[in-house]
């Protein structure tokens, strides 16, 4: 519970102080809730709507903000391209009943997932998320110690997915993903203009060849000209 977690941030607090005196200074809320019925199938087996994953953020943040209020609440760290645009229950329903119709989406007058989490997130009134985060994994295959000349190639394109505005994603997501306009877009749109946004989570993978190297040099050097504000590279899945 949220109770449990604030004696968790309690201890933390003890041991190194508030952040704001050099203490704990990020707080990631939890890991890409959209996956929950498929990563936590045993204790989740339901795909979770929106109001469950705003109420939980709520409900959480506070919880921490209770104990420490300088410190900076990081999400909703949603996984992929499906999680910014639909929620846990809907992408349950869509791959067993097909993507035509999507009961959570169309109760919530068909908006996107994420920006539907911001939206309550900034009615809620107390400001409880300080930094936007996301994940991102591109969809071609390129997480993957595939080195073949086709693909490395593909690794060269898809970073264009970050920052470019006319670039389609090859993959199946087949749009322009632009994702840093689109975080900051969506901040500014339905959260607090300027909110500092992050890809806290992201792979491009070929991690043991050079390919994969001057890849990874390419998405650092992006991060710093779109000025990312919170990022980290964390290698999963």
């Amino acid at each position: 519970s949220s109770a449990f977690e604030g004696q968790w941030v309690q201890n933390i607090v003890n041991q190194w102080g508030l952040a704001q005196s050099g203490g704990q200074r990020y707080y990631i809320l939890d890991n890409e809730h959209s996956l929950w019925h498929g990563t936590h199938r045993d204790v989740h087996p339901n795909g979770a709507p929106m109001e469950e994953v705003r109420d939980t953020i709520l409900n959480y943040a506070a919880a921490i903000k209770g104990v420490d209020p300088g410190a900076l609440i990081v999400g909703p760290e949603e996984w992929g391209w499906s999680g910014y645009l639909f929620s846990g229950a809907d992408q349950q329903y869509g791959s067993i009943n097909g993507w035509s119709y999507l009961p959570d989406r169309a109760s919530h007058g068909n908006m996107d997932y994420v920006p539907w989490l911001l939206q309550q997130l900034k009615l809620d009134g107390r400001h409880l998320l300080d930094v936007f985060t996301l994940h991102y994994y591109p969809q071609s295959g390129e997480f993957s110690n595939d080195v073949t000349t086709a693909m490395q190639q593909m690794r060269n394109r898809s970073t264009r997915s970050l920052w470019d505005p006319n670039y389609t994603d090859q993959s199946w997501i087949n749009d322009k993903v632009r994702l840093i306009p689109r975080l900051r877009g969506w901040a500014d749109t339905y959260y607090y203009p300027g909110t500092p946004i992050g890809i806290t989570e992201y792979n491009w993978g070929a991690e043991g060849h050079i390919n994969g190297a001057t890849t990874q040099a390419d998405i650092l050097g992006i991060f710093g000209r779109e000025k990312v504000g919170r990022y980290q590279y964390v290698q999963t899945h």
